[in-house]
């Protein structure tokens, strides 16, 4: 029962991705129409396009299904988390010079930006650590509340 919902998920998934790359594609010609070269075969790129985007997405969810199975962690939450860290400092980079080219502020709204995404980290790890031992507290609870009369018979 549980493999036979999984396909059918894995089934959505990749109808999924072949009804979001044409549209994908689709917006990418509305906004790069003159740029794009007049020689190129609409169809025929659409098409290849399209099984290129659902196969990448097949084997992305595949990957981070194999991830969460070998017991890693959750595997698709960790392949967006390494995009995102692979691309965070060219993407600081690029604020740094964008904000050094301003005429507004520069490196103090730099600095600025900093702090508030450290604040914002610091945050996000304080609000885990504190659900975590939150949820342990409830389980302890839980277990002693449950167990009260084994408990009592054993100091008896």
């Amino acid at each position: 029962m549980v493999e036979e919902n999984e396909s059918i998920y894995s089934l959505s998934d990749d109808s999924y991705s072949l009804v979001q790359a044409p549209s994908y594609l689709l917006n990418l010609k509305m906004q790069a129409g003159p740029s794009l070269n007049a020689s190129l075969d609409w169809t025929l790129f659409m098409f290849t396009s399209t099984i290129i985007l659902a196969a990448g997405s097949m084997f992305i969810l595949w990957l981070g299904e194999r991830i969460t199975d070998k017991g890693i962690g959750n595997g698709i939450s960790l392949i967006i988390m390494i995009g995102i860290i692979a691309r965070l400092p060219q993407s600081l980079f690029q604020e740094l010079i964008s904000r050094m080219t301003d005429k507004t502020g520069g490196l103090v709204m730099f600095l600025i930006e900093l702090v508030v995404l450290l604040v914002v980290i610091a945050f996000a790890i304080l609000w885990c650590r504190e659900l975590e031992r939150f949820l342990y507290n409830m389980r302890r609870r839980s277990w002693v509340t449950s167990n009260m009369a084994v408990l009592d018979s054993i100091f008896l």
